[in-house]
């Protein structure tokens, strides 16, 4: 048997002198009130007290009911408790105090199995000759006992249910494998009133460590605590906590790097199966967020060894351009290609020093008064030699300011437009609305659209869709995302028949 107590099935209830029970509820009121009026019956005069017993399902007995005159004390009996049950015949013991009274010891039987036990106590003479009629309300009790497991298993199944949702809303917004595991084992312990620990192995570590512990005395928990970092795998988990967790219940995830050990071994292996597979969700969930961040941080160096290579090379042409523009024989054609050129590579130095300032995670928004419908113009205007003969078609209203950084802005919806672009087939419509203080820049392409089981993945790092026609590497939406969300804003993709539209949407700000 464990060395533990778990809770009983149901409180132990208190009474007053009346008899009125603390604790139950209706219907278990109901049934276990006519136990005590059948003793008084059978016994012909009012017991001085009544006490019924329900054995829970590690064999303990725990009162259920109790009606105990105020002279009346607690005594353990549990001897003769075993040899009433035992011998499943009542027996008698002659108390000391009050003078002349007896305590008559009744099995609960049902099918000649217990269920429980009951007292009552009254005088001697009328004890003794009421064993008969006493053994006849056992009968009775034993239905009252049905009726009372009854209720109490509904009641723990309703609280299993309202658990188990809690539990999956908690392992589904957990921040981190420790709190998960933490959820679970608080769980097993709330619901099966059993004691229980978990156990967690982090990636790249070797031996397993316990992260939560419910329900056990002090001095097993040094114990368990020793055993820290010695298992290899779930099975040394098991045999290392052996002598504290006696008749274990293993809960091992799938991905075996985490381990719930619930004692003594509860019933209901459904729902164990059920905190299994939520905590190797949520495992599975916070490892791939675990590689998401770690493969940002790569993609964050990656931009900043590109922006800064770039950037050396963008100073060598700008000197080059410098240098040919003070010649005298250049014509005016020669000169305006030229200043052009300039411009554009200005514009594009700029691009590339905040590229590299947001790489490195010191990018911070400026925030200026900005025309938006200029914005977007100037950013079609960019992109015309890599539009080539598709039409990018513009619908922005007159007077749309908002309070932006114009620069990171502009390199949002030039990812945006040259996305569709190079995905969507010929023609791109931009639209720009205002409504409820928030502007929503929508970029409308009439290609294939992104098939739905790419939409996913579409803002992570460096993933490409099929329908990918040239250039890019992955990086121009998880850019424009991350400019739109540095902006207080949101950044989606919505279906189109045809094609997709990816719409941002922005605080228009004190502009």
């Amino acid at each position: 048997m464990s060395p533990y107590n778990p809770s009983p099935i149901l409180p132990t209830t208190r009474s007053t002198p009346s008899g009125r029970p603390l604790g139950s509820d209706a219907g278990g009121e109901h049934a276990l009130r006519s136990v005590p009026d059948l003793v008084d019956r059978a016994l012909g005069v009012p017991a001085e007290s009544v006490r019924l017993f329900m054995f829970d399902a590690a064999g303990r007995l725990h009162i259920v009911w109790e009606r105990v005159g105020p002279q009346q004390t607690r005594r353990k009996l549990s001897a003769r408790h075993r040899e009433a049950v035992a011998s499943r015949r009542p027996s008698v013991i002659h108390l000391r105090k009050p003078a002349g009274a007896a305590l008559a010891i009744v099995p609960v039987l049902s099918d000649d199995s217990p269920l429980g036990m009951l007292e009552v106590t009254g005088p001697a003479s009328v004890v003794e000759g009421s064993l008969e009629a006493l053994e006849t309300v056992g009968w009775h009790a034993a239905v009252v006992l049905h009726s009372v497991r009854t209720i109490a298993s509904a009641r723990v199944q309703a609280g299993v249910v309202a658990g188990m949702a809690q539990l999956m809303a908690e392992l589904h917004t957990a921040s981190s494998r420790a709190r998960a595991v933490r959820s679970a084992v608080h769980f097993c312990w709330k619901v099966f009133g059993s004691p229980a620990a978990g156990w967690l192995r982090e990636p790249g570590e070797e031996g397993f460590r316990i992260v939560a512990s419910r329900g056990i005395p002090r001095g097993a928990k040094a114990a368990l605590a020793r055993a820290d970092g010695t298992a290899r795998d779930a099975e040394g988990v098991v045999r290392s906590a052996a002598a504290v967790f006696e008749g274990a219940t293993p809960v091992v995830t799938s991905r075996r790097d985490a381990v719930v050990l619930i004692a003594p071994a509860p019933e209901g292996s459904h729902v164990l199966a059920a905190v299994e597979d939520g905590l190797s969700l949520a495992l599975g969930r916070l490892a791939s967020a675990s590689a998401s961040k770690e493969l940002a941080r790569s993609v964050d160096a990656g931009l900043g060894w590109t922006a800064h290579e770039m950037r050396a090379s963008l100073l060598a042409i700008e000197k080059a351009i410098d240098r040919i523009t003070g010649h005298d024989r250049l014509s005016d054609r020669d000169r305006r290609l030229l200043d052009r050129a300039q411009g554009d590579l200005l514009r594009l130095s700029s691009t590339v020093d905040d590229l590299l300032r947001w790489s490195v995670g010191m990018a911070s928004i400026r925030y200026r008064r900005t025309d938006l419908a200029e914005l977007v113009a100037e950013t079609i205007r960019a992109l015309s030699l890599e539009a080539g003969g598709r039409r990018v078609a513009v619908d922005v209203p007159a007077d749309v300011v908002v309070r932006v950084d114009p620069m990171l802005l502009r390199i949002a919806i030039e990812n945006l437009v040259r996305n569709s672009l190079q995905h969507g087939g010929n023609d791109v419509r931009v639209a720009v609305t205002l409504s409820d203080g928030e502007a929503t820049v929508s970029v409308h392409d009439r290609g294939s659209g992104v098939p739905r089981e790419e939409q996913a993945a579409i803002f992570e790092p460096l993933v490409r869709g099929r329908s990918a026609e040239h250039g890019g590497r992955g990086l121009g939406l998880v850019i424009a995302k991350r400019v739109v969300e540095a902006h207080g804003g949101t950044l989606w993709l919505d279906d189109a028949d045809p094609g997709s539209i990816f719409r941002m949407r922005i605080p228009v700000g004190a502009a």
